[in-house]
Formats: structure tokens, C-alpha cells, sequence
């Protein structure tokens, strides 16, 4: 009986946070007895497929990623290393390139200063679920184009290369539709994704812009409010 329900999980025909039958339901619609919906409930619970609520019911256990990057200025990769994440970068695209207007404005650059270009994937537990694009200016970041990003994050490196801590940053969030490359290297299919717009400054001067693209069926952004 779990392993039916294991199936409906990975097949979709069951979705995150959906409620199940109760376990009468559950028993008839299986033929099987009540005690074994039971233990077959318990099963999934210890297994992390469904979460029971006393006095509701059982659901599809939402496995979404939970992180304070509205709240705190930190890095994808801090915050997924603090979490304990098990998660895996690679470097799609690394190249020294010409910033085009739109991009200068958002720096405050004038001239045509060269700029590192990164494109990223971040993948948790295997899955691909952030989509990085990252604008550096060599001048105010010297050498960060000889960084290795599989094993080293981009602040971290930003940081080395300026013998500085970064000041602040500036983060937009939006919601649209991922264009296809978006959904084809994210595997996604027609969704929606969370789109974040970043700067980071060093003494009020931007050192870095951002495109970031978060999969909303693995990540979810968190505030801790107060008043």
C-alpha cells in the first residue's frame, strides 16, 4: 500500500500538501484493512513521503527548500550550507565580456570596463534548482575571473578579491514565466519560477549584479517579522 502511494508521489498524481483519503477511505479504495493503512501511514511518515496533523489528517509531505534570503544578506551557498543541504554547482558559462548598456546602468559604469560573466546551475539532492547569472567588473574585483565557482562561492571570492567584506546588498522579487532555456535546464514544464534582481555594494559603489531564477516547486522564501 505505500509503495502505491510512493508511485502516485513521484508520478505527480499526487501533489505536495494535497490531503489524503482518511484511513476508511484509504481501506476500501486499497482492500486492505485499516491496520495496515496504519502502518503503512506510519511507514511514510519515518520515510518523509507524507506528514500526519492530529485532528486533520495525512498529506503529501511539502519538501520545499525554506530560506531567509529576504531577510538576510547571505549567499544561496551560505545559506544552503548552513542548512546542511547536500548540493552541487556547476558553471554553465565563465567568460570576460563587454557589459552592455543595460548592465552599466545598474553598475553605475560609465566606460566600457571588462566584466566577468558567470552563468551557474545549483543543484540540491540532485535536482537542478537555481539558475544564476552574475555581472562582476574586473577593476573593482581584481582577479576574480581565476576563481574556481564549483568549490568556492561568488561572495566569497568578491570578498578575497577586494580584501574587503561586501557592505549590502539590494534584492527584487518577482514572479514570471520561465522562457524555455529557463524550463529546460531548470526541467521544468510550463511553470512559473521566482525571479530575484541583486546587487551587492562595497562602500555605497555596486560590485556585482544579479539574475537570479529559484524553482518554485523546491524553493520557498521565508521572513522572520517583528513588531
Amino acid at each position: 500500500m505505500s509503495n502505491s502511494i510512493k508511485d502516485d508521489i513521484r508520478e505527480g498524481k499526487l501533489i505536495r500538501g494535497e490531503k489524503l483519503l482518511n484511513e476508511a477511505q484509504l481501506a476500501e479504495k486499497l482492500e486492505v484493512s485499516r491496520g495496515t493503512i496504519r502502518k503503512s501511514l506510519s511507514l511514510l511518515n519515518e520515510e518523509g513521503y507524507v506528514e500526519t496533523v492530529h485532528g486533520k489528517g495525512s498529506f503529501v509531505k511539502n519538501d520545499k527548500l525554506s530560506s531567509p534570503i529576504a531577510q538576510q544578506f547571505i549567499s544561496f551557498e551560505e545559506d544552503m550550507r548552513n542548512q546542511g543541504l547536500d548540493f552541487e554547482t556547476k558553471v554553465l558559462s565563465k567568460k570576460i565580456i563587454s557589459l552592455d548598456e543595460s548592465i552599466r546602468y545598474e553598475l553605475k559604469m560609465e566606460d566600457e570596463t571588462k566584466a566577468l560573466y558567470l552563468e551557474r546551475l545549483r543543484l540540491v539532492n540532485n535536482e537542478p534548482s537555481i539558475l544564476l547569472y552574475n555581472w562582476i567588473p574586473l577593476n573593482r574585483c581584481p582577479g576574480i575571473e581565476k576563481y574556481d565557482f564549483t568549490s568556492i562561492g561568488l561572495f566569497d571570492a568578491m570578498e578575497e578579491t577586494m580584501d574587503q567584506r561586501i557592505d549590502h546588498g539590494i534584492r527584487e522579487f518577482s514572479a514570471l514565466n520561465a522562457n524555455e532555456y529557463i524550463q529546460e535546464t531548470l526541467r521544468l514544464k510550463n511553470d512559473a519560477v521566482l525571479k530575484i534582481n541583486q546587487k551587492s555594494f562595497n562602500n555605497n559603489e555596486p560590485i556585482e549584479y544579479s539574475e537570479v531564477y529559484l524553482r518554485t516547486d523546491k524553493y520557498q522564501v521565508t521572513s522572520l517579522l517583528q513588531r
